[in-house]
């Protein structure tokens, strides 16, 4: 198995999120802060989103987001992930800022 885990640093209570990842396969998305918090997780091969239908919602801090079983891309050169949306229990956006892409 090939996991990568998506992490999250926030200074506010996260109540969704979606995002894309480019350069490899998404089999599965499971685990981390949204499992624990109760959330409903959702992946296609290159989208992953969740949110809670209770209205649950991840603490402020530092958290492993949730963990994604990939399979790798041949021809790609690195892994990105873009397209992020992280919202409040409002339903507004938070601003974020993503890491750098890194290599295979």
């Amino acid at each position: 198995k090939n996991i990568i885990e998506i992490a999250i640093v926030s200074s506010e209570v996260v109540a969704g999120f979606q995002f894309d990842i480019d350069g490899v396969s998404v089999e599965s998305a499971y685990g981390g802060a949204a499992t624990e918090n109760g959330f409903m997780i959702s992946a296609s091969s290159t989208t992953t989103l969740g949110f809670s239908l209770s209205g649950a919602t991840i603490p402020a801090g530092r958290h492993t987001l949730v963990e994604l079983e990939v399979s790798p891309i041949n021809d790609a050169y690195s892994i990105c992930i873009h397209g992020i949306v992280v919202s409040d229990p409002s339903g507004n956006a938070i601003d974020i800022e993503t890491g750098e892409c890194w290599a295979p």
